[in-house]
């Protein structure tokens, strides 16, 4: 087989598929066979395959035609990054919602594009929608709107409806951002590394400073010296205020000492230290050799 035909297979097979890219602009013509470049015209229904024609005139004379054209390549001047976003008909006098365009002219001969309904889009920046329109059909006989699709609304008897799909630009990061960020070093774990630890001079408790023509810097080290000196030890008041009680060395020395950086207060601290009468009683000599000789 040869690389003509597979070319040709794979463009047929390209254009059997659905088409899922957004819709960037909607037209109307009045002759089918002049659809402006980059779009397509809807000229057949959906449901029955005949005449797509939007004006439905009944008159004898000259007949008077309107089609949707629809462009997923060519968007407004200064509007490129725009998709529409939404579609609806409203009556020929109405406003249309907030947001909305409405199409009041024929591209091909700048004729009055409706009469009793009109026809009207809404157009988005693609980064900021959630939805997008992908593909716009009419009904012949169907009122209703067939499955995945949405009712626009009717016109002359014709029933419009669009094709709503969720926006993944709007819910997925970046892909260039994403490409850049798997290749980065910083995501590869065999490219990170622990902190150096800083070196301690032999004679001091700040580290080296690094040498001269070295990779290490100045931030890579912390003193490990404090910056303030610490506070002095507050003066000791000791509780015992009677010179006739002795205390033992070892409770001196704990209440002489202390290293707390703020005054404490302890229980006893204040308060005067009185030998009960009765002790001193039994603390008198004489008192003591009486009771041995009775």
């Amino acid at each position: 087989m040869s690389p003509m035909l597979n070319l040709m297979d794979l463009k047929s097979l390209y254009s059997g598929l659905p088409d899922d890219r957004p819709i960037t602009s909607i037209g109307v013509v009045e002759d089918s066979e002049k659809c402006p470049p980059d779009f397509y015209v809807v000229s057949r229904t959906h449901d029955q395959d005949s005449d797509a024609d939007l004006w439905k005139d009944g008159f004898f004379g000259r007949k008077v035609t309107r089609y949707l054209c629809l462009s997923k390549k060519q968007g407004l001047p200064g509007l490129s990054d725009y998709i529409v976003e939404s579609i609806a008909v409203v009556n020929d006098k109405e406003v249309p919602p907030d947001g909305y365009t409405l199409l009041p002219r024929t591209i091909d001969s700048e004729q009055k594009a409706w009469r009793k309904k009109q026809l009207c889009y809404r157009l988005s920046k693609r980064s900021l929608t959630s939805n997008l329109v992908t593909d716009v059909i009419v009904l012949s006989k169907m009122k209703k709107a067939p499955e995945g699709f949405t009712l626009a609304g009717e016109i002359n008897g014709l029933t419009v409806c669009f094709k709503s799909v969720p926006n993944s630009v709007a819910s997925t990061p970046n892909p260039s951002l994403s490409l850049t960020s798997l290749n980065s070093p910083i995501n590869s774990y065999s490219n990170i590394s622990a902190p150096a630890t800083p070196r301690r001079k032999s004679n001091g408790h700040a580290p080296a400073p690094p040498t001269p023509g070295s990779e290490e810097s100045m931030d890579d080290y912390v003193s490990l010296k404090p910056i303030r000196p610490p506070p002095p030890l507050p003066n000791h008041v000791s509780p015992v205020r009677n010179p006739m009680v002795r205390q033992s060395s070892k409770v001196v020395a704990a209440a002489s000492r202390t290293y707390a950086t703020l005054a404490a207060f302890q229980g006893l601290e204040g308060v005067p230290f009185i030998i009960s009468p009765k002790l001193k009683a039994m603390a008198d000599p004489a008192s003591v050799s009486y009771c041995l000789m009775e």
